[in-house]
């Protein structure tokens, strides 16, 4: 019969489902499509419903080209501003400076929470290399 599930496991149906669509995530348009275009005699099944997601991903819209030709001023004033952009994403930084404003606000009297607190132990750890599988945990 259609459209019936038996009495097997429906977690296990949706794990299916979620990993066959994984490739739609993003494409939201894609999944719209489908279900704004199911079958109204029945509900479809994986591979049907995959393939309206196909489709919807073929009629997402394109990008929109440029109305007009940019100017030689325009294109100069990009190049500069993406070079800035680089520069200032490649200067050197203290990744730790966080943990020293903390450090200082706590030695100014400010409280913090016990989570920060805790958070600040493990950075202490991390950067003493005392314990790998902390740095590991925050790593995930």
């Amino acid at each position: 019969m259609r459209g019936t599930w038996g009495d097997g496991d429906l977690s296990e149906t949706w794990n299916v489902w979620a990993y066959e669509l994984r490739n739609f995530g993003n494409h939201g348009q894609a999944i719209k499509y489908a279900l704004e275009h199911l079958p109204t005699e029945y509900p479809p099944n994986l591979l049907a419903f995959k393939s309206l997601c196909q489709e919807g991903m073929r009629r997402e819209e394109k990008p929109l080209a440029l109305e007009r030709k940019l100017t030689h001023e325009e294109i100069e004033f990009g190049r500069i501003r993406a070079e800035n952009l680089v520069k200032q994403v490649k200067q050197p930084s203290n990744h730790r400076k966080w943990i020293y404003d903390l450090r200082t606000r706590i030695n100014q009297g400010q409280s913090v929470s016990v989570e920060v607190e805790r958070i600040l132990q493990d950075a202490d750890l991390i950067e003493k290399n005392e314990h790998p599988e902390t740095y590991a945990e925050y790593a995930q």
